[in-house]
């Protein structure tokens, strides 16, 4: 975890939890998911056209495994793009709060990550009992 922004422009509402974490981080490595800084968002967001036709609302916001983790401006919708299956076949999970408490802090984390018992992230949320 980084040092958080200090502020940031406007964004569309369904993006403030995400963005009130960068606040807190600004970016993260959690074992196999990593999430953008701010100052790289822009940068990120190439794999995007590939990925998903109408790009315009979404947000890449980091991956896992090397694959898209990307938010809905329009809904605030968490997708994971897994093996170039279409936005529709994509693992969803309903907000941020729920991504980083459930699945980067939580249980869920299991569900994500193949091998995930050999995964030091996954080990070090066992010591803290979170999982």
């Amino acid at each position: 975890m980084q040092k958080g922004i200090d502020t940031y422009g406007d964004i569309d509402a369904n993006l403030v939890q995400f963005y009130e974490f960068l606040k807190i981080s600004n970016g993260a490595r959690f074992g196999s998911i990593d999430l953008w800084a701010y100052e790289e968002l822009e940068r990120q967001q190439y794999r995007l056209d590939q990925w998903i036709g109408e790009s315009d609302n979404w947000l890449e916001i980091g991956q896992l495994l090397y694959e898209p983790v990307v938010i809905s401006k329009l809904t605030g919708e968490i997708s994971i793009l897994m093996d170039e299956v279409s936005i529709n076949d994509s693992k969803k999970i309903i907000q941020f709060d729920d991504f980083l408490i459930h699945y980067i802090l939580g249980k869920g984390y299991e569900e994500l990550v193949p091998g995930f018992e050999y995964d030091e992230w996954y080990h070090f949320l066992v010591r803290l009992k979170l999982i």
